[in-house]
């Protein structure tokens, strides 16, 4: 009998599942090349790719801002022919990286800020061709970097107004009076902060060369 019960002990040990091997975590890795960090969901990106055309912003209230897009983060869009009444033409409050934005604007004569951005950042973008009473391009944009601002135009600020601008071109911008004024300030740039911006061909022409007052061609605090 005991060595029947040694046997089967020895059989059992032997037909015995083998013990489990410990788990492995599951990791999944990415790589992306030439992918920008604002590109990523995580970071914020909200807006990929986008087409912001022709839209208008227009009521009998201040709050008529933001004619393209409001309050939002931005890559890699074009923003244009858009119009608001009051503030930010193209963009009002937003984020905007590696994007286009031209030919909008700002209509309420006396009030109208930002025909291109009001508020906000600018990244590596190209802000052209828009207009406002005040800051034909940018009003009040907390930074815009390695960007190009040109041929925008505006009753003060042409280029920019109260913006800050670091390692941007701000060429041939113009601030143009309008019939019911004479004085026109800061073809280029109009109280801004600038680092290592090139300013150029910017202008300030007066409706009446005779008695309007033109000051700052390219920039004036």
């Amino acid at each position: 009998l005991a060595a029947l019960l040694a046997i089967a002990s020895v059989w059992n040990s032997a037909t015995a599942a083998p013990a489990a091997a410990p788990r492995r975590p599951n990791i999944v890795f990415f790589l992306s090349d030439d992918h920008a960090w604002q590109t990523i969901g995580a970071y914020g990106s909200t807006l990929m790719n986008c087409q912001i055309v022709d839209n208008v912003t227009t009521t009998s209230f201040s709050t008529a801002n933001g004619g393209g897009v409001a309050l939002s983060t931005l890559n890699y869009c074009t923003i244009s022919n858009n119009q608001a009444l009051y503030a930010g033409g193209g963009c009002y409050s937003s984020a905007v990286y590696n994007s286009s934005i031209a030919n909008n604007k700002c209509t309420h004569t006396g009030v109208g800020s930002g025909g291109g951005v009001y508020g906000g950042t600018q990244m590596v973008c190209e802000i052209k061709g828009n207009t406002a009473y005040f800051g034909g391009g940018s009003y009040g944009s907390a930074l815009i970097e390695n960007s190009a601002l040109s041929g925008n135009s505006a009753m003060y600020g042409g280029g920019a107004y109260k913006s800050a601008l670091r390692t941007c071109n701000v060429i041939s911008n113009a601030v143009l009076a309008t019939s019911g004024s004479t004085t026109v300030q800061g073809g280029g740039a109009y109280q801004c902060v600038l680092d290592r911006c090139t300013i150029a061909y910017n202008s300030a022409n007066s409706v009446s060369p005779s008695t309007g007052q033109g000051w700052g061609g390219g920039v004036t605090d």
